[in-house]
């Protein structure tokens, strides 16, 4: 049993985030809590371009924001969103939990042109991409051809939020058949990787959110991108590839774009690297080091872990049933 903190052993602080068990087992945790408000008065900033849109979420991380995200509908129109806590509203209460509130993302799309804030109750900000999870749920209308308007979105409810929709994701292995990937991007990199997702996968929405890689983030994950200021996570959740190797090619080709820009993709989503290209990427020396330290040398590797080596029969069918009848086993399948 080992204890880490920003000073004690914080190598190991550092370094077990994004490792995925391979340093060891995280069983405890300390964590430091602030005071809740009532609600987060919630301002939306509509953007024209990429650049604009990047220059603008810099511009607002180094304001008295507490939470900053983005999103872009299209490569001419998009809306940054930034929020303070507070007591006291500052517009009109919107709500994004109830089977009768729009999902988030479609109700930001309506504020993409022109700027409004609102307040949100801090639980309907914390959970606003629950339902539908964040855009992705709307693939499921597609697959059982279900009409998407705000009476079907109501009736299907129960099964859109992200625990049901994980679970069917799961059981039927769909997720060899959808781009879900999100991928940090060194700053100064960030825009050439958006103009790259819309020229080569036109994949929308997609979701911007800044990144301090310098913070109290995973060494794994993001070292040797201190040398940038900021790093952007662009969330790129796609439709349905027409076969496995489409879906393979289009893994491949972020893959590929990512390391000629020097990004890093987190292991929540599918990887598809040789080991020769894993270990070009993520620091080996490193990472043995940690683990010989710590004496998790006999434990499976990150690359052992996370990298895709074989496909899985795909039954979308039978993961939603899973999830409406709740009989799904959660769990993740490499």
């Amino acid at each position: 049993m080992r204890a880490a903190s920003r000073r004690q052993n914080p190598d190991l602080w550092r370094g077990i985030g994004g490792t995925y068990g391979t340093l060891g087992i995280l069983t405890a945790l300390d964590i430091e809590c602030r005071p809740a408000k009532k609600y987060v008065n919630l301002t939306y900033l509509p953007v024209k371009s990429f650049r604009e849109a990047v220059d603008t979420l810099m511009a607002e991380c180094a304001k008295n924001h507490d939470y900053v995200d983005g999103i872009m509908f299209a490569k001419n129109r998009g809306v940054v969103m930034v929020g303070r806590l507070s007591d006291r509203r500052a517009g009109r209460i919107k709500r994004f939990s109830r089977a009768i509130d729009p999902w988030f993302y479609l109700h930001a799309d309506r504020h993409s042109r022109a700027e409004r804030t609102e307040s949100i109750p801090l639980t309907d900000y914390l959970f606003r991409y629950d339902r539908g999870g964040f855009w992705v749920g709307r693939q499921a209308f597609r697959l059982f051809d279900v009409p998407f308007n705000a009476v079907t979105r109501c009736l299907l409810d129960p099964l859109m939020h992200t625990r049901k929709m994980y679970e069917a994701l799961q059981v039927g292995r769909v997720s060899q058949q959808y781009l879900v990937q999100d991928l940090g991007l060194p700053l100064k990199n960030a825009v050439n990787f958006i103009k790259f997702v819309d020229k080569e996968l036109g994949v929308y929405p997609l979701w911007l959110c800044p990144l301090n890689p310098a913070g109290d983030v995973s060494e794994f994950q993001l070292g040797g991108m201190d040398d940038s200021p900021m790093c952007i996570n662009v969330g790129v959740w796609g439709d349905q590839a027409a076969d496995y190797a489409e879906f393979l090619r289009q893994n491949r080709l972020i893959e590929k774009e990512l390391m000629r820009l020097g990004g890093r993709k987190w292991f929540y989503a599918h990887a598809y690297y040789t080991e020769k290209e894993f270990w070009q990427i993520y620091n080996k020396k490193w990472y043995d080091d940690l683990r010989r330290k710590y004496h998790a040398e006999h434990l499976p590797s990150v690359f052992d872990k996370v990298v895709v080596k074989k496909k899985y029969p795909v039954d979308a069918r039978k993961g939603a049933w899973s999830a409406i009848l709740g009989k799904g086993k959660l769990k993740v399948q490499h």
